[in-house]
């Protein structure tokens, strides 16, 4: 906490945090728009099995990320690959329903400007899940 204090921008923790075991200050650190998304969704899939409750937020907060801008030049495939890992992950500790939900909002809230092909990947993901779980 030292150091985040004294050298800022909280969201460049984030990795240091993770990998130090502190999940909890690991969240507050990805909840700040410094947090690079392409970090955050790769954690989602590693985090996916042995803590599926931090790889759920931590997917969240990567495709929110995603959709205000967050990331330097990131592919569109980032968001889809973050909803996949979101999606896995929150039907491992049964909040799917939950999941759906967060991204219903994220898909209909503003994007920022030129983000609006990572809002469209965001909503073609989310019917492809809606229409995989309507077959079962």
């Amino acid at each position: 906490m030292d150091l985040i204090d004294s050298r800022g921008d909280k969201g460049k923790w984030f990795a240091a945090a993770k990998d130090a075991g502190f999940l909890d200050l690991a969240l507050e650190c990805a909840a700040h728009h410094g947090a690079d998304p392409s970090t955050l969704a790769r954690a989602a899939r590693d985090y996916n099995t042995k803590e599926p409750a931090f790889a759920a937020t931590i997917a969240l907060l990567a495709i929110s990320h995603l959709l205000t801008g967050g990331g330097y030049d990131p592919a569109v495939s980032e968001i889809t690959d973050a909803v996949g890992y979101l999606m896995s992950a929150s039907s491992k500790i049964g909040a799917a329903d939950w999941a759906r939900k967060e991204l219903g909002k994220l898909a209909e809230d503003p994007c920022s400007p030129g983000r609006e092909p990572f809002r469209h990947a965001l909503k073609t993901a989310l019917l492809r899940h809606e229409a995989e779980n309507a077959d079962i």
